[in-house]
């Protein structure tokens, strides 16, 4: 009876994975014949150079952008968020920005973060003298005038990324990769920045800066509130615990759990990610000098 029971418990559990993934993957393929009219990344022909170094933005870079600077410049680079704060944002020269959070290009961010962007979009108006690719995903495309906020710096070339969610079945979503109708659930940008560069054609990419070591710095407070303390590569002095956003636009502050579920999204999305890039035969390396994606190989450089 206990042998037969356990079959029918195992019978019922390969029924309910397949049922979960039939509706994932077809809700993934729904979604992307809706969206199929936004605009798709260019992919590039002929690359000079076979390797790009993602650029996180995490405390770990400081220690690669001391000792390890020359390996970064040799090689095409992309960097996210506010890596403009950096003066070493100038030594770099990235070729591409991506900007994925909406605080960055909805029409209708708070104050705060709109004084943000209209600070890194003046500063790459008039410090940029190399060619530079501002990524922006497609659903941001109508949200602000780019051709005007841009036209200052004939560097600059605005891009736009189709952020769809797609998952379900791995040969569907590969497919759907390859193709640019999504990507998976970019829970954080350098997800997104992988993907790019998977999709760019490069061989070969090292993830710096990735340290994702948000959770050693939460903590709730007396109020019951989840506070953290967001800590960058380019911060000057202490910083301070403050609530934690659950998005950047939004002044909503969500329980321990949800953010833990957040986190948990997150990493698993590195393993779409290295499952994508081994199907289309591109290595991601991890570089970062503290990190706990476990999804990638680890190098030192």
């Amino acid at each position: 009876m206990h042998a037969s029971s356990q079959k029918s418990s195992n019978i019922g559990m390969k029924m309910k994975k397949i049922i979960i993934n039939v509706a994932k993957t077809l809700y993934s393929v729904i979604r992307a014949v809706k969206n199929c009219g936004n605009d798709k990344f260019l992919q590039l022909d002929n690359l000079t150079k076979k390797d790009l170094c993602v650029l996180g933005n995490g405390p770990s870079l400081n220690h690669n952008l001391i000792n390890n600077i020359d390996f970064i410049t040799s090689r095409v680079s992309i960097c996210v968020n506010d890596f403009i704060s950096s003066d070493f944002f100038y030594t770099i020269k990235p070729s591409y920005y991506l900007l994925l959070d909406p605080a960055y290009w909805r029409h209708d961010s708070i104050s705060e973060y709109i004084e943000i962007r209209n600070s890194i979009f003046n500063r790459l108006n008039q410090n940029v003298d190399w060619c530079l690719t501002i990524i922006i995903p497609s659903i941001g495309k109508k949200e602000l005038d780019w051709e005007s906020i841009f036209d200052q710096n004939k560097n600059l070339k605005v891009a736009f990324i189709n952020t769809t969610p797609i998952s379900g079945y791995e040969c569907v979503r590969h497919f759907l990769y390859k193709y640019q109708f999504g990507m998976p659930h970019a829970q954080n940008v350098l997800v997104a920045a992988l993907f790019i560069g998977i999709n760019l054609g490069f061989k070969n990419i090292f993830l710096l800066g990735a340290d994702h070591s948000w959770h050693e710095e939460l903590f709730v407070n007396n109020d019951n509130v989840a506070c953290m303390k967001d800590r960058h590569f380019y911060d000057n002095g202490e910083v301070k615990g403050v609530p934690f956003p659950m998005y950047h636009d939004s002044s909503e502050i969500p329980k321990l759990h949800i953010i833990f579920d957040a986190f948990a999204k997150m990493f698993e999305g590195y393993h779409y990610i290295e499952n994508y890039a081994n199907y289309r035969g591109v290595q991601i390396y991890n570089a970062s000098n503290k990190s706990y994606i476990d999804a990638f190989k680890r190098c030192a450089i």
